[in-house]
């Protein structure tokens, strides 16, 4: 209670200065946590869902002579070449794209994945009706994320109801088999209405055009020997799209760790990294600045310090007194940092399209780190008064 009322006497007396201590640390330490949530975001891009660290993807590149490696979609006859090879290999495919989902009597455009049955053991997404493990398993299922059959279906039981995909200048009729949560924002590949992928059957696609192949493996090493095998297999199954006179087309496959796809060109991992710099040296500069100012007047106490002892106060007395003070004052300053950055989320995210959010509790909770901001600026602008000043002895 002292320590509230000796807080509040000196920011009334002083509000100048509390505005401006007190509001530069509140600013650093919101854009702090803005750009920690962006950071946290970037990096989390398919790491949301259980189970994404044993998923691979096949990163196929056509090259000429001594030109610069351009990325082509995967055969589409991969995983079943593979599994003939290598019995017990798991993994989907999947072709992305927008097209046009009519229900209802309305058109509107959808982004689609047409994808193996198998998908959904490589992506567990909850589902909220029917069972995904079976969805695919007829050529006319479909599944379908929660806003898609919001926005397409009739209320009710959605199971049974059916939609139409435009495949080109042909049309799908599907029946809805499961509908399932929506998908994580951090996902490079969210598409919200799937159907079965038949090979060589789909006009709207031809042969391997957008081909995405998802391989799962227990652990690296088994992705390891994967890797190790696949020039061996290509000679055995010599593509033969890539066959001809022109001795100077080269085709290569590696397998990529999915969670690494996200920030895989430099240029957005330096992007992300920048940011995060900039909010840790606006925070520096708000600390500094705190503990400056907080110093600059500590001397100002002196006197306080000396009436204190001369009715008996101890030096530990002060020093926790002081400490307790100056983290008095930073969790104040925490407190209106979270709430700016509560402000100016949906401002970031209206401006660049991303969904940030602040979770308080749980492994990504914001409270830890601020918590520890905290501590650190509130002892470092209490360190001189309460281990200087608390020594000081007044006069006889």
């Amino acid at each position: 209670m002292n320590i509230a009322a000796t807080l509040y006497r000196s920011f009334s007396r002083h509000p100048r200065f509390a505005l401006i201590n007190l509001g530069g640390l509140a600013l650093g330490i919101a854009v702090f946590l803005v750009l920690l949530l962006f950071v946290r975001f970037e990096t989390s891009f398919d790491r949301v869902l259980p189970g994404a660290e044993t998923i691979w993807v096949v990163d196929r590149k056509l090259q000429f002579g001594e030109a610069e490696p351009v990325v082509i979609p995967s055969r589409i006859d991969m995983i079943d070449l593979l599994q003939a090879d290598y019995p017990g290999t798991k993994g989907a495919r999947l072709i992305a794209a927008e097209t046009t989902v009519k229900a209802r009597g309305r058109a509107a455009k959808e982004n689609i994945g047409l994808v193996d049955p198998a998908w959904f053991d490589l992506f567990p997404i909850p589902a909220m009706a029917g069972d995904t493990a079976v969805a695919l398993s007829r050529p006319d299922g479909a599944v379908l994320t929660r806003s898609a059959a919001a926005r397409h279906l009739r209320p009710g039981d959605p199971i049974g109801q059916t939609i139409t995909l435009v495949l080109g200048t042909e049309e799908r009729v599907l029946r809805v088999a499961a509908v399932i949560e929506d998908m994580p924002l951090a996902m490079t590949w969210r598409p919200q209405v799937m159907a079965r992928l038949l090979t060589n059957q789909d006009p709207f696609f031809d042969g391997s055009t957008g081909v995405t192949t998802f391989l799962k493996f227990p652990d690296e090493a088994s992705a390891a020997a994967m890797q190790r095998n696949l020039k061996s297999f290509n000679a055995r199954h010599p593509d033969p799209s890539f066959q001809g006179p022109d001795s100077l087309m080269k085709v290569t496959e590696a397998l990529v760790p999915l969670a690494s796809l996200h920030l895989k060109d430099p240029r957005d991992g330096l992007v992300v990294a920048t940011l995060g710099a900039l909010g840790l040296i606006a925070l520096g500069l708000a600390i500094i600045n705190y503990v400056n100012l907080a110093t600059a007047r500590a001397d100002l106490r002196a006197r306080e310090v000396a009436l204190r002892k001369v009715v008996g106060a101890s030096r530990a007395s002060l020093v926790a007194r002081f400490l307790g003070e100056a983290l008095a004052a930073a969790v104040l300053a925490g407190i209106a940092g979270l709430a700016l950055a509560e402000l100016a989320l949906p401002f970031v995210n209206a401006a660049g399209g991303l969904s940030l959010a602040i979770e308080y509790g749980g492994a990504r909770g914001i409270l830890v780190p601020l918590a520890a901001v905290i501590v650190v600026t509130g002892v470092a602008a209490g360190a001189y008064p309460a281990f200087a000043l608390s020594r000081f002895q007044p006069g006889a």
